[in-house]
């Protein structure tokens, strides 16, 4: 692969990375997390937020609703927002972290302070820090509380360190940006802590969304390494227990790495009191990627989706609305369509949509009528128009989560992490300064939508090759002569890597690409903090006092959220039966959840797909293919019929997908190919002698035995 056709391609992965349980009446749960506490204050006036020190009496190694309540409500006050007023004038930039430090001095905190690069211009080394501290007494013990918090939005030129992964060798392989924002924490607090004369018994709290979660992420982690060596690499003059660091991440991305020598692996118990929330519809937390060896310190833990709890989903959705800010964008989050592209149709599909791309794009002539989300939408609606796609009946269930997953299976195939960094890292780097960065003529986001689409405009116009102009005339005034250069070369390269993508899996590409507006509103920060509250006694029955007639769910957070997928090659008939039971249980103990009846060139029908589960069938004109996901830990058993052989080759494998510290474990190296049956001949129990059952102690080789 030339460098600049990988070169491209790697600018999508880097413009990714930097966009970087059963329901319960809440009557049942009041007692919640605080035992016998009485005292936490609600500040209503200025903010919706509860607080008590009694948050931070229990150890951090067990997770506390109402702390990360809290937690979530800190980081959100450390985003910069993006109002226009003043914006990049010196008191603009002063006032940055204003809105942390009035947050964390409502609750009680003092002696507020921040970084130099919380009140300045960013770059791309610089990071945004803020510290506070308050008396405590625990048991007649004195602590000094203090919060470390970095600024988790509005970072500006600072986007441009998300896409400095480096190849490792810096950074004893984690994420190198965050890696080196990590250490800067680690030495701003250390002079907080001189500064302030801090001594004596400590706790720490530390917070952080997004970017900043990340950076919080590799920060505990390497306190956590610290004290379990017994150093105190935040100086002799304080007492710090790993039972009194309390951390809590939200949509954090990946930046600690299986690889690293100098600390301990990320799922080593030296982390079990950092806990990172994660949305599994969110693609931030997904990058970099798992098949790089990128993963997370601590505890992951899930926010509820259709996917995994089906059947409480519609009361979980009613009260996340409830307490989200802004209810009627909440089933955004939750849509997603899959389209299908008609057999024959795949070359004008794509041409179609590219030539739409680029009309809109060449033919804004101002930026504020132009962004990404509308021209994607209006595209949707022309291709479904023209019945060049159409939303497919055929694959059931599918989530953003689900497309997410297939979809960077397909580029980390085509970029590892050594390419990323040999040929694309630096002119990522510079392409997010040019998109996110502030700039001479402070150029507002609308612009810079523009000047994004113009980008993947003219790629796409290369790529049917419409030649060059269509694309790069829209971006010649907005870019440099070298900038415009160095596009037209990449983009010469890259569509044959667009080409093969969109080949391989052009339905997921279409719905990837047509969603995209839905899939990022599930990394939005309100949203998040809605989903905390609703996991939180103390807000429901905020909201039960203000509306007696409304009696909220508790939605729970889920501890797990791993997934399983069997892909079957040419077979004709699928069952999946889900039930209790063990090993030798049989199907007549189960439910039938899943029922695709496939048969070649496209007459198949799917009988049956229930909540909670996701199936799909594809046709390739002479032959077929049907896929079946399902939670990792569920009981199956899986019913197959084909043709004969003597015409197809039948072939069945295994994938699953385990999120965070178990990577993405797969199996789908590991092709089982299935012998001769002949139809109307039922197999039953393919994965042993009976339902397959997950146990998160057996390796990956103890797991194929059930598969063979």
């Amino acid at each position: 692969m030339g460098m600049l056709r990988v070169r491209f391609i790697g600018v999508f992965i880097a413009s990714l990375m930097v966009l970087s349980a059963t329901a319960v009446p809440f009557a049942t749960s009041l007692n919640g997390n605080l035992g016998s506490a009485t005292d936490p204050v609600h500040y209503s006036e200025k903010m919706d937020t509860y607080y008590s020190e009694r948050f931070f009496y229990g150890p951090s190694t067990t997770f506390n609703s109402q702390l990360a309540t809290l937690s979530m409500q800190a980081a959100n006050h450390s985003i910069v927002i993006d109002d226009d007023s003043g914006k990049y004038s010196d008191e603009w930039l002063i006032n940055q972290p204003n809105r942390l430090s009035e947050f964390l001095t409502e609750i009680g905190f003092g002696d507020f302070d921040c970084n130099e690069d919380y009140r300045s211009k960013t770059t791309i080394d610089t990071i945004g820090l803020a510290a506070a501290k308050k008396k405590m007494v625990v048991d007649d013990k004195e602590y000094t509380l203090i919060i470390m918090a970095p600024r988790s939005g509005g970072y500006y030129n600072e986007w441009a360190n998300n896409v400095l992964v480096g190849k490792g060798d810096k950074s004893d392989y984690m994420h190198e940006g965050w890696y080196n924002a990590a250490n800067k924490a680690i030495d701003f607090l250390k002079g907080y802590i001189e500064e302030y004369e801090v001594s004596g018994d400590v706790k720490i709290w530390s917070t952080g969304f997004s970017r900043g979660g990340a950076v919080v992420n590799l920060f505990a982690g390497f306190l956590d390494n610290a004290i379990a060596d017994g150093e105190n690499i935040l100086g002799d003059s304080i007492s710090l227990k790993k039972d009194d660091l309390y951390v809590y991440t939200f949509e954090s991305p990946q930046g600690a790495n299986i690889n690293s020598k100098t600390v301990r692996a990320p799922n080593d118990e030296v982390y079990s009191n950092i806990w990172n929330i994660i949305h599994p519809n969110d693609l931030v937390p997904k990058v970099p990627f798992s098949q790089w060896g990128f993963t997370r310190f601590g505890n992951d833990k899930f926010i509820t989706t259709q996917f995994f709890d089906a059947s409480n989903f519609e009361d979980n959705r009613q009260t996340v609305a409830y307490l989200y800010d802004h209810p009627d964008r909440i089933k955004d989050a939750d849509t997603l369509k899959m389209y299908g592209v008609p057999g024959g149709m795949e070359v004008l599909v794509y041409t179609t949509a590219i030539s739409f791309i680029v009309s809109n794009v060449a033919n804004s002539v101002l930026p504020s009528i132009l962004n990404p989300a509308s021209v994607l939408t209006g595209l949707a609606t022309y291709l479904t128009a023209s019945n060049a796609i159409q939303e497919d009946h055929r694959k059931l269930g599918y989530d953003a989560n689900i497309v997410e997953t297939i979809f960077f299976e397909e580029l980390t195939e085509l970029v590892s992490r050594d390419s990323y960094c040999d040929d694309i890292q630096t002119y990522a780097e510079k392409l997010m300064l040019m998109l996110k960065g502030y700039s001479t003529d402070e150029i507002d986001a609308a612009t810079s939508y523009l000047k994004a689409e113009a980008i993947v405009a003219a790629a796409l116009a290369l790529s049917i090759g419409a030649g060059i102009g269509m694309g790069v005339t829209a971006i010649m005034n907005m870019c440099s002569s070298d900038d415009v250069e160095m596009l037209e070369d990449a983009f010469r390269e890259v569509s044959p890597i667009l080409k093969d993508i969109y080949d391989e899996r052009p339905s997921e590409t279409v719905s990837f690409l047509l969603n995209i507006g839905n899939i990022f509103e599930n990394h939005n920060s309100d949203l998040i903090l809605g989903h905390m509250k609703a996991q939180d006694y103390l807000y429901l029955l905020g909201y039960n006092e203000k509306h007696p007639s409304i009696v909220p769910h508790e939605v729970p957070l889920l501890d797990k959220a791993d997934m399983a997928r069997a892909v079957f090659d040419d077979f004709n008939q699928v069952k999946l039966y889900v039930g209790e039971g063990g090993r030798k249980a049989q199907k007549t103990d189960m439910d039938l959840k899943v029922y695709i009846e496939g048969f070649t060139f496209g007459l198949a029908k799917v009988h049956r797909v229930e909540q909670g589960f996701a199936a799909g069938y594809y046709s390739y004109g002479t032959s077929e293919k049907m896929e079946v996901f399902f939670h990792v830990n569920d009981r199956f058993v899986i019913e197959y019929e084909c043709f004969s052989k003597k015409f197809w080759n039948h072939e069945m494998r295994l994938d699953m997908y385990y999120h965070h510290n178990d990577l993405a474990l797969n199996v789908k190296g590991n092709k089982m190919v299935q012998e001769e049956k002949i139809l109307g001949h039922s197999v039953k129990d393919r994965f042993g002698s009976g339902p397959y059952t997950y146990d998160r102690n057996e390796t990956p080789e103890e797991m194929l035995k059930y598969a063979k």
